[in-house]
């Protein structure tokens, strides 16, 4: 992050970067999104067994990342809901969402000071969804302050 006169500049790319790669996936093809619409994880799959030491990693790695990538907080939350007992369709998931990274390392946010900013947020409302245990969850949400994206989230 760099503080400037009336800006803020976040950016973690070489962070980004070096994950990537940490976990071999540099040359992997670039994924467009970071999820799949159709791919519906749970913490209840019968799938196979993976190495829970590597998942946590990656998905810990994510986690830090979530502070200036505000794409990918809901991807990475569902992925950390399955650390205790992670599938092959888990690792699957996290792998997809380092593709992404590693096709836009190189987006960062600055914000910059102006009177006239305005607090926009929308959110995506889903009751009773939740595979695991039937909770509603609020979906894929975001705010932007003067139209650039301060926060994507998901709250239960």
């Amino acid at each position: 992050m760099k503080h400037m006169e009336d800006t803020i500049f976040i950016y973690q790319s070489k962070y980004a970067n070096s994950i990537v790669k940490k976990f071999g996936l540099e040359n992997a093809s670039h994924k467009r999104t970071s999820a799949a619409t159709h791919v519906k994880l749970t913490k209840y799959d019968n799938g196979v067994d993976i190495d829970k030491s590597l998942y946590m990693s990656m998905s810990d790695c994510l986690l830090y990342l979530t502070s200036s990538r505000h794409d990918i907080p809901f991807d990475v939350g569902l992925c950390a809901r399955c650390q205790a007992k992670p599938k092959a369709n888990n690792l699957t998931q996290v792998e997809r969402i380092m593709k992404h990274i590693n096709g836009t390392c190189a987006y960062d946010i600055l914000y910059s000071h102006d009177t006239n900013s305005i607090l926009v947020g929308y959110r995506d409302v889903d009751w009773a969804v939740s595979d695991d245990d039937r909770k509603s969850t609020c979906g894929r949400g975001c705010f932007f302050l003067r139209n650039k994206p301060l926060e994507i989230a998901k709250c239960e």
